[in-house]
């Protein structure tokens, strides 16, 4: 019997207008589950075609999960996705993937592999990410949005008591924590994502500064902080505006991500009505990051 774990790719095939509405069925059954675009430079933003691609550790019940996209379509009275499910090749996909990872550099970040034997360039932060089960490898917009967003926040704001919301890898956690070296408080509501996070924070020799742990969004938190990083989607990003208003200190900051264009007005509408000024956006390839100030 082989030690490694299928690995399945599982592919929906939508409108980018629908994309919110079939994700979650992939949330929950996925190990990641990301966006992506089949550019048509010829399509408007609402007939656009999108991928919603998951991986799943588990063999997916087919016929459940065409049944719930079947119930979902009807009920909106839209189109079906069509769906793709396929085992990929058995093997250490894991380390495979990390070992063919290059090397990129994200707003003076230097994000790596523990395989990368080559030289850092000078004046770069080293971030090292080994094999992991959990979303944030900095080369998704929506990661790099985040980093970006956080090195030029550190310019001119030295927070004191971070919370990294969803955190996945601890890619932005650990990030944090090297530009400032305060303890980063990092949640996650899957036990996987919290281990990931506290392996590679003792990777990159941070870990007394992030307490990881598994929680549901910002329930059973008592605190408040100053910097929140919440790269996650915009459904949830709206549903969290009011918690996160209670939780975030006067002239304190959210950077959110994990949204499109598309989304964005939604998004900070819900965080303007709750108390917070927009900062600024970065826009990278359509993923945008939010900042927004506590007033």
């Amino acid at each position: 019997m082989s030690s490694h774990p299928t690995l399945y790719q599982i592919i929906l095939t939508t409108k980018q207008v629908y994309l919110d509405l079939f994700s979650p069925v992939l949330d929950d059954i996925c190990e990641t589950v990301s966006f992506v675009e089949i550019e048509d430079p010829q399509a408007e933003w609402d007939s656009e075609d999108w991928y919603i691609e998951g991986h799943a550790l588990e063999t997916p019940n087919e016929d459940a999960l065409k049944l719930q996209i079947a119930l979902i379509a009807k009920s909106n009275n839209i189109p079906e996705p069509t769906i793709s499910i396929e085992p990929l090749k058995e093997t250490n996909w894991l380390e495979e993937m990390w070992q063919q990872f290059k090397p990129i550099d994200v707003a003076g970040f230097f994000i790596k592999s523990s395989y990368y034997q080559g030289e850092i360039p000078e004046g770069a932060i080293p971030i090292t990410l080994d094999a992991a089960t959990a979303f944030g490898s900095g080369e998704h917009g929506t990661t790099a949005g985040c980093l970006t967003a956080l090195k030029e926040l550190h310019q001119t704001f030295k927070w004191k008591n971070p919370l990294d919301l969803g955190c996945g890898s601890g890619i932005l956690a650990i990030a944090a924590a090297k530009l400032h070296p305060v303890t980063t408080l990092a949640i996650d509501n899957d036990a996987e994502a919290v281990r990931v996070t506290s392996n590679n924070a003792n990777i990159n020799d941070v870990g007394p500064l992030i307490k990881a742990q598994v929680g549901d969004g910002l329930q059973d938190i008592s605190q408040t902080f100053d910097l929140v990083l919440a790269n996650i989607l915009a459904k949830p990003l709206i549903s969290l505006a009011s918690d996160m208003a209670k939780h975030v200190e006067t002239g304190g900051f959210v950077i959110l991500s994990g949204l499109l264009d598309w989304q964005k007005d939604d998004v900070t509408e819900a965080y303007l009505e709750n108390g917070f000024n927009f900062v600024k956006e970065f826009n990278l390839n359509r993923w945008i990051t939010l900042v927004l100030q506590r007033a």
